[in-house]
């Protein structure tokens, strides 16, 4: 079984509240399929680790997004595990939020088109099951961040 470790931002727009998802491109696997931005954690010949999550996120995060991102709780807000095949995926999918201006630019070779989407319009992308319960849990922990927050 070929098994890899995902890291994924759930990114919030600090003015809208929505999430950022972007659609793959149909060369890749899972071919036209919404998601998260996000991508593996790069490992050594030897199997250990090149880069800590952390690094592996915001590396992927700008990759795919070009944009800049910081974390907003130190822990995951959900992970899960996608198994397709001889292909086993843990994702971990992690609050954040764009630093800098907001200006989404794609990778064409990894994503074609982007969305930032409200919690009621997850349905209409066809987002597999672990990424809607990502971004269910981003939405409810950024809300509760807010009310622990207000003054």
């Amino acid at each position: 079984m070929n098994y890899r470790t995902i890291v994924s931002g759930a990114i919030i727009h600090p003015e809208t509240g929505k999430v950022l998802i972007v659609k793959r491109t149909n060369t890749k696997k899972r071919g036209g399929k919404w998601e998260l931005p996000g991508g593996k954690i790069e490992v050594l010949a030897d199997g250990k680790l090149r880069e800590r999550h952390d690094d592996a996120l915001f590396r992927e995060i700008k990759e795919e997004t070009n944009l800049d991102a910081e974390k907003l709780l130190p822990q995951p807000v959900h992970d899960f595990e996608y198994v397709d095949g001889e292909y086993r995926r843990n994702f971990y999918v992690f609050l954040t939020r764009p630093t800098g201006k907001i200006r989404v630019k794609l990778n064409p070779e990894e994503h074609t088109k982007y969305a930032w989407v409200a919690k009621n319009e997850l349905t209409k992308y066809g987002l597999n099951l672990g990424f809607r319960n990502a971004i269910i849990k981003a939405f409810n922990a950024h809300k509760q961040m807010q009310k622990d927050f207000e003054v």
